[in-house]
């Protein structure tokens, strides 16, 4: 797919061996044989699977360094009453390229690991990312006269001051985060596993071997989300792995340039509120129709008494080509394609779901009057009928935000 990225696969055309009579067989030629078959498996678990943990690999908070560790080490930590070790339990994960990560339970010197960073200036925050990466081990320099070479796994520890900021790479599989405060390092197990607190050890952002997502769709906002609209999204995003798990979404609550919205090309659907699109000027209104052009997707919600046909008519200012569906009933209009937020992947029937007041289609840019997005949270006062109605009215969005702009990329 245009918008799919598939890390580490080979840049060059698969080249297999080919097999006669005579053929002399080298070391050269037996590794690329081998290599072939490997590269055909990481592709085919790349397309189908995502990396993550299969069973075990839990993470353990030491009460002393291990007696192996180096006395320099044990007396530094003991002189400035610090808890800083962890210990890895046996266990088994895969990689992004389908490669086995296997853990052992012997010897335990191979699971201990030694937090070497230093907690944060006051008031500051720090968090460490403990993970688990392959290691093949034709790229390590071995003089070893082994016949057999054992494959080889790494734990690490990767920093960043923000959470926020993910620093994992595509290599890594995480096993647990911690949030360091300022103050004495001292790591705990978790009082609440769900909800652990600064130093604790944080297993919820945990990876697990499953089915790959077949798409994923961006959304963006042009201006700084609330904290009640950035939590209904999450919601939204969150019902996808239950209600239409060939989707994921990604929310990015942080604001787009609108100059540069022409070049991102991974946002499939931009969110505003009413008032934020009735404040752009005509040229910023323009760079928004070059967008929708290209594939690009606009939600416009309103929440207040704000006429949709003011909405409407700066929409369709200037255009004449796209069709304009002006309510509910025309999406499935009799003799005409159905209009696919009306069945893809729900299907939604004639009935005007209570959460949309009035609504128009117009090209890429949706217009809705009613309650649509804060349905879907957990803090609507709607029943749990009408948020599921919601959710899935919202994924039909995403799907229509998603295929209008990969549809549009590949014809361009």
């Amino acid at each position: 797919m245009v918008d799919q990225h598939f890390p580490g696969l080979p840049s060059d055309p698969l080249k297999r061996l080919r097999v006669h009579d005579n053929l002399i067989i080298n070391a050269e030629r037996w590794s690329q044989a081998h290599n072939y078959h490997r590269d055909r498996q990481n592709i085919h678990y790349q397309a189908l699977n995502q990396a993550g943990i299969l069973y075990g690999l839990g993470v353990k908070v030491l009460d002393k360094p291990p007696e192996y560790s180096s006395k320099e080490i044990q007396q530094r930590d003991k002189n400035r009453k610090e808890k800083r070790w962890l210990e890895i339990q046996p266990g088994i994960a895969i990689d992004y390229r389908g490669h086995p990560i296997v853990v052992t339970a012997e010897p335990q010197a191979n699971r201990v690991l030694r937090i070497a960073v230093d907690p944060p200036n006051a008031k500051d925050n720090l968090f460490i990312y403990i993970v688990v990466s392959y290691v093949d081990p034709d790229e390590l320099d071995s003089e070893t006269e082994e016949i057999f070479a054992q494959e080889q796994f790494r734990f690490d520890q990767k920093i960043s001051s923000s959470e926020d900021v993910n620093p994992l790479s595509y290599q890594d599989i995480e096993l647990c985060r911690i949030k360091l405060q300022a103050g004495i390092l001292e790591l705990k197990p978790p009082k609440d596993v769900l909800s652990p607190n600064a130093n604790e050890i944080d297993l919820r952002y945990r990876q697990h071997v499953q089915p790959r997502t077949q798409f994923q769709v961006e959304v963006g906002t042009l201006s700084e989300l609330e904290p009640s609209s950035c939590e209904n999204f999450n919601c939204l995003m969150r019902s996808l792995s239950a209600l239409y798990p060939q989707m994921n979404g990604v929310l990015n609550p942080a604001s787009i340039e609108l100059s540069a919205l022409e070049q991102r090309i991974k946002c499939d659907l931009l969110y505003l509120e009413s008032q934020k699109f009735l404040d752009l000027k005509d040229e910023q209104l323009k760079i928004l129709r070059r967008y929708c052009q290209k594939g690009g997707n606009v939600l416009v919600e309103i929440f207040t008494d704000i006429d949709i046909q003011n909405i409407e008519s700066r929409v369709q200012e200037g255009e004449g080509n796209p069709e304009l569906f002006s309510n509910w009933d025309a999406l499935a209009r009799e003799n005409s394609p159905i209009h696919p937020l009306r069945i893809e992947p729900f299907t939604f029937p004639k009935e005007r779901p209570g959460f949309i007041q009035e609504f128009f289609v117009y090209g890429g840019f949706i217009g809705i009057k009613g309650k649509l997005s804060e349905s879907w949270g957990v803090r609507s006062d709607s029943n749990r009928e009408l948020t599921r109605t919601a959710q899935e009215f919202g994924i039909n969005i995403l799907h229509f935000a998603w295929q209008r702009r990969y549809f549009s990329q590949l014809v361009h």
